[in-house]
């Protein structure tokens, strides 16, 4: 009798394994089926989240269920995409998000222009990896030095951290990264030709963006900018002090060395149109940006010195001689104006600035002001230009101001200035400034076929013009905007080019703000109650130069932080986003489905967040009751957590509802691995944890015991982070306590030692490693020595498998707990004669057993039949474990491969590859050869060459 069925699943026919359920079926033949609740390692079904919801036609007609616990049978129907069924699985992901809580991403991160992952980015820094966080800055713009001398940081704005006390430097932070990495940048890959080709016109920040991410895309890219240099406002809006040219230089050098070619001093309009562009480009990017000076209606406007303040800034950059006489009046409180103010100050004039709203109203940055006030600048408050006085042959005299105040919100929900009527003020003045906006050329635009709307060019949804195979971002199509405002929507708006450039452009569907391209994004209220136990710590501010010498020059005012500062500063995170938000599951299907998380309104219970678990925090909040940790746990025959109460308070927690540390599991990792939320969260071993979107560095086995586990091994920048099992699970001593902190290489590798040397082995140590050891060892008269154990399995690992009564010793679930896995608690009694035991070394227990092991190859090494180690020693090598206690040598060599484990007491230390970096041999426990592959790179030499050259 055939063990196969045939299905039929959205109108295809499949062979099906016959005692599975409709979910394998599925899963069998690579058919999507959500779930939340279902482990694929463990046979009995659940059917709590009821995601996996299929219609399903059959002997008593057409239902709608779960396809997890519905077992298949001959001529089954089965439909995965119906209507009523995605709205099915809609309604039950809304269910669970009603009562879920927490931030899939931080704050800082959602209010940022350019989808900057701040957490991520901060994480590193305190990590002491500033290019990690570079290169986590550069997935989503290649502006990391412009932003982080340049960015009105609104991150800042929604920093929690100010709930405590002060928002962290978070623009600092970026600053100190970027130019540590700049002189060495961090490059991505381009790949191969595409062999299409994009014409941007304009090279400042959209153009620059665009030209990047289309480059990364394989595509060929020609900027046409119609200045000298290419840099758009950055370059001719920012002053020096604050964005240093040479910076810039640096990195649109670095842009252009993708292979982005660049045509300057080229005038659009002028010079090339937009028909001779479609006709060598594929498509055409239009990010001409925002030139045009607002020029208010103002008596006087036409009076010689008075300047546009965006005009005034490209002629101080062109070095062009400027008259503004000795008083200069700047119109606006934008950070236009800022710039404008604070340049006129280093010409040496005296500044006023006047504005017609309040302080508290005024748009730019506390930071730009405070500095500007610092350095001599007057600021006039509630005060409006009514009339420019003066005359053509003298120019300016004075301007007549207004005085005003505050009325009711206008359109912006600010307070609306009203003139108060006969109070005047009249301030004397060589030339105003009216820092007050700027627009695109939209007559240009016109001219050239392009349709434009409320003085910006006209784009749909998906960044397209009314000309086909031309897109346009930044501020032609935004209006006026910032750097991070024009690389987040220049990212997105070429992400939407090379769509089209592939032919799918119908088919993809950008974020319906270009800010949030996080797909869906549950969020959590906070206020300074939530943060009230935490320890007040006062932000590092970054060294400015003293006002008196910065306004005698153009030279950056910022001195930059030092890696200490900067480390402590990022320190300060609160790590408000969920670090599970690029495992999580509910995440996906709720971006996948469409769900939001006020879909299904409720009564919402507050739980508090056990951290007392060394590596695993344990968030009630984020919990879906899929019960799958329950699940696990059970399989281990523990029972660490349980489904507690009833009804809506139903809540996963520990016995008695006892903190999570207090467990002796060690298997307290897998019920992480098996969450598919938050709620179990895994805390990585470095001082943030992230979270980050782990790279996969390679597959191995573990060498935390003698089982030899498979193992996935995650990390970031060559440092591995996370361990994961291949199947199955991985008990904590492998998942947590085995991950090294890896030995840096160093100028002088070796000692040479012309005496007798015994040499000292880890349990750890390979069959290769112990050979060349040995080697070195007799070489000098002495020898390999290791506490091997006194005895070994009689047992493999089928004939466990296949037993029917097996004993086990809790001393040897201690050392080796994943055992607990593979003995069915089914099958475990009490000791008898000729049961198959599995036991510890110390037992008693006679034959036939498994024994369990602390050491990787213990059993390789004991093969070698090594000695004791003696109490007396001349020299002794100690290889990559602790110096034993109770041993006599004149001298010590310590060769190791976790930090960790350097002695002090070790005469010399020799840094070798750790497990995670090294190739090599081990036996298991169950007599099987297993082979190490290196999955992390390094830069020491081979183990078995270390040890030749001691």
């Amino acid at each position: 009798m055939s063990d196969k069925i045939t299905v039929k699943i959205d109108g295809e026919e499949y062979e099906c394994a016959k005692d599975g359920s409709v979910l394998d079926a599925c899963r069998e033949n690579g058919i999507f089926i959500p779930t939340l609740c279902e482990i694929e390692h463990i046979e009995e079904p659940f059917g709590g989240c009821r995601v996996c919801l299929v219609e399903i036609t059959g002997p008593r007609g057409t239902i709608v269920t779960t396809s997890c616990d519905t077992p298949l049978s001959d001529d089954l129907e089965i439909r995965t995409e119906t209507a009523e069924i995605i709205e099915g699985r809609r309604s039950a992901i809304e269910l669970l998000l009603s009562e879920h809580t927490g931030d899939c991403v931080a704050p800082c991160s959602r209010e940022c222009p350019a989808s900057l992952d701040v957490q991520g980015y901060l994480a590193h820094i305190a990590n002491g990896m500033p290019r990690e966080a570079v290169k986590l800055i550069k997935e989503q713009t290649p502006l990391a030095l412009s932003l982080g001398r340049a960015c009105f940081a609104p991150c800042e704005e929604e920093c929690r951290r100010q709930m405590v006390e002060e928002p962290i430097s978070i623009r600092q932070e970026k600053q100190y990264a970027a130019e540590v990495d700049i002189n060495d940048p961090w490059t991505p890959d381009v790949p191969y030709d595409t062999g299409k080709s994009i014409g941007i016109v304009g090279g400042g920040p959209a153009g620059l963006t665009a030209a990047y991410f289309l480059r990364l895309k394989g595509h060929r890219v020609t900027i046409y900018d119609m200045m000298p240099e290419l840099g758009g406002m950055m370059r001719y809006g920012i002053p020096n002090y604050r964005l240093p040219k040479d910076i810039l230089d640096k990195e649109i050098q670095w842009i252009l060395d993708l292979g982005v070619d660049a045509k300057t001093d080229v005038e659009f309009g002028e010079d090339i149109h937009l028909e001779d562009l479609k006709e060598v480009h594929d498509a055409v990017f239009v990010s001409t940006g925002a030139w045009e000076s607002w020029m208010i209606p103002i008596e006087g406007k036409d009076l010689p010195r008075v300047y546009g303040g965006i005009d005034f800034l490209i002629d101080h950059t062109l070095g062009k001689d400027i008259d503004i006489g000795e008083k200069v009046m700047v119109v606006g409180c934008g950070n236009t104006a800022m710039d404008v103010a604070r340049t006129a100050r280093r010409m040496g004039k005296d500044v006023t600035i006047a504005y017609r709203r309040s302080a508290e109203q005024a748009p730019a940055s506390d930071e730009e002001m405070r500095e500007a006030m610092e350095e001599g600048i007057r600021f006039e408050y509630l005060t409006n230009p009514e009339k420019i006085c003066g005359c053509e042959m003298n120019g300016v005299s004075k301007v007549t101001c207004a005085r005003m105040e505050l009325g009711e919100p206008d359109a912006s929900g600010r307070a609306r200035p009203v003139k108060i009527e006969g109070e005047k003020v009249e301030f004397e003045a060589d030339s105003v400034i009216l820092a007050i906006g700027q627009s695109p050329e939209v007559e240009k635009l016109e001219e050239e076929g392009l349709q434009v709307e409320k003085y910006t060019l006209s784009v749909n949804d998906k960044f397209a013009t009314n000309l086909e195979g031309v897109f346009a971002a930044g501020d032609v199509t935004l209006g006026p905007c910032s750097i991070v405002e024009c690389t987040g929507h220049a990212r997105e708006a070429a992400f939407a080019v090379d769509a089209y450039l592939s032919g799918v452009l119908n088919e993809y569907s950008p974020s319906e703000d270009y800010r949030l391209p996080f797909g869906y994004i549950h969020t959590d209220e906070k206020d300074e109650e939530d943060f009230a136990d935490w320890n007040r710590i006062p932000r590092l501010k970054m060294q400015l130069r003293h006002p008196d010498e910065r306004v005698k020059d153009n030279d950056a005012i910022e001195m930059g932080f030092k890696p200490a500062i900067a480390i402590q500063e990022a320190e300060r995170c609160l790590e408000c986003g969920c670090l599970d938000r690029f495992m999580c599951k509910l995440k996906d299907y709720a971006d996948i489905y469409g769900a939001s998380q006020e879909g299904q309104q409720g009564f919402k219970y507050e739980h508090e967040i056990d951290e007392s678990h060394p590596w695993i925090i344990r968030d009630p909040g984020k919990c879906v009751l899929c019960g799958s940790c329950v699940r696990t746990t059970e399989e281990h025959g523990e029972g660490v957590v349980q489904f507690v109460h009833r009804g809506f308070q139903t809540v996963v927690e520990p016995a008695f509802g006892d903190p999570l540390g207090d467990t002796d599991s060690l298997m307290v990792g897998s019920l992480a691995d098996a969450c598919p939320t938050g709620a179990l969260e895994e805390v990585p071993p470095s001082n943030k944890p992230g979270p980050f979107e782990l790279d996969k560095m390679g597959d191995t086995y573990c060498m935390g015991c003698g089982l030899g586990c498979p193992t996935v091994v995650y990390g970031n920048d060559n440092v591995p982070l996370r361990l994961a099992p291949v199947r199955g699970h991985l008990c904590d001593i492998g998942k947590f306590q085995s991950i090294p902190k890896l030995v840096a290489s160093q100028d002088k590798h070796g000692t040479i030692v012309d005496k007798k040397i015994n040499v000292y082995a880890s349990l750890n140590t390979t069959f290769e490693e112990a050979e060349a050891l040995k080697e070195l060892a007799e070489g000098t008269g002495g020898e390999l020595y290791a506490d091997i154990p006194d005895k070994v399995s009689t047992v493999g690992r089928e004939e466990l498998l296949e037993a029917e009564e097996i004993y086990v010793e809790d001393e040897a679930l201690a050392i080796s707990p994943v055992l607990k896995d593979l003995i069915p608690r089914s099958k475990l009694v009490e000791w008898k004669e000729d049961v198959i035991s599995v036991v510890a070394p110390s037992s008693d227990v006679e034959p036939p057993y498994v024994v369990a092991q602390a050491g990787a190859n213990a059993y390789g090494l004991y093969e070698m039949n090594l000695p004791q180690l003696p109490e007396q020693n001349e020299v002794l090598l100690v290889y990559d474990t602790d110096i034993p206690e109770d041993i006599d040598a004149k001298y010590i060599i310590q060769m190791v491969s976790d930090a960790r484990d350097i002695s002090k007491t070790a005469d010399a230390v020799i840094p070798i590859r750790s497990w995670l970096e090294k190739e090599g041999t081990i036996k298991n426990l169950f007599g099987e050869r297993v082979k190490l592959k290196p999955v992390v790179d390094s830069e020491l030499p081979k183990n078995p060459l270390s040890i030749g050259k001691v």
